[in-house]
């Protein structure tokens, strides 16, 4: 048989690195030549439900400022008084963290987009691991938690690994 496939990908889908042959018969490429290829993953915006590639400090930042204009109830979160401006993607990872209800809604929500990102992608590639990169592999633990929960519902076994990038796959 062929080895598997094993697919690294960054935090935000339309950067991501073409990985998606065995890693042994890829040439070595500059992460700023990833990026500025760009759009790679651009597919997703015809998968129903994805909407679009954006990444997940994009997307969380995004939704917190869409919360707050909406002016929807808050429960007592303490991202409620912020300017959009001083929205930033830690702040709402460490707001999650402490157990923020906007916070955790939105970590839970991009956990969610990214199970059936890597449904799609263990679906279209037969991966047995996705590796999650970027500049917000360090958090994505809880956005990890959510996926693990979620894939297995959303692919045929075996369901593939889905870990951060540098050991960060609590």
């Amino acid at each position: 048989g062929s080895a598997p496939v094993r697919t690294a990908i960054t935090s935000s889908p339309s950067s991501w690195a073409s990985a998606l042959e065995p890693a042994s018969s890829r040439p070595a490429e500059s992460s700023a030549a990833v990026r500025d290829r760009g759009g790679e993953m651009s597919w997703l915006t015809l998968v129903e439900g994805m909407g679009s590639a954006d990444g997940i400090g994009l997307l969380s930042r995004r939704w917190i400022v869409e919360a707050l204009a909406a002016g929807r109830e808050l429960h007592d979160s303490k991202l409620q008084h912020l300017a959009a401006s001083d929205v930033t993607t830690e702040l709402v990872f460490d707001a999650a963290r402490d157990g923020d209800p906007l916070a955790v809604a939105v970590v839970r929500r991009l956990g969610e987009q990214f199970s059936r990102v890597c449904a799609a992608i263990s679906k279209v590639f037969d991966t047995d691991l996705i590796i999650i990169a970027g500049g917000v592999a360090s958090a994505v633990t809880p956005i990890l938690d959510v996926i693990r929960q979620e894939l297995p519902a959303l692919v045929e076994p075996p369901v593939p690994r889905v870990v951060a990038s540098r050991g960060q796959n609590r």
